[in-house]
């Protein structure tokens, strides 16, 4: 992972997004992206078709101690199942 280019684009999240409301983090795997912008108080969740990735996303939140991974998803094809914390 290019971290310069994942700054990059956690700060231009951050400054572009609105104050309120849910970011969705499609293809979110392991969090990169979603877990620093839940560290900086919004509200995300995330979806992945892999959920091996979706494990090791949930463990980095409970690891940064910010949330549960209750707003995780495993997606396939049309059906959903959540991951709950």
């Amino acid at each position: 992972m290019d971290f310069k280019k994942l700054d990059f684009i956690v700060s231009f999240l951050n400054k572009t997004l609105p104050e309120k409301g849910i970011g969705l983090d499609l293809g979110c795997g392991q969090g990169c992206i979603m877990v620093p912008l839940i560290s900086m108080g919004y509200q995300m969740i995330g979806v992945d078709i892999r959920q091996i990735s979706l494990k090791k996303c949930k463990r980095n939140i409970t690891h940064e101690s910010i949330g549960t991974g209750s707003n995780l998803f495993f997606g396939r094809r049309s059906t959903s199942t959540s991951i709950q914390g």
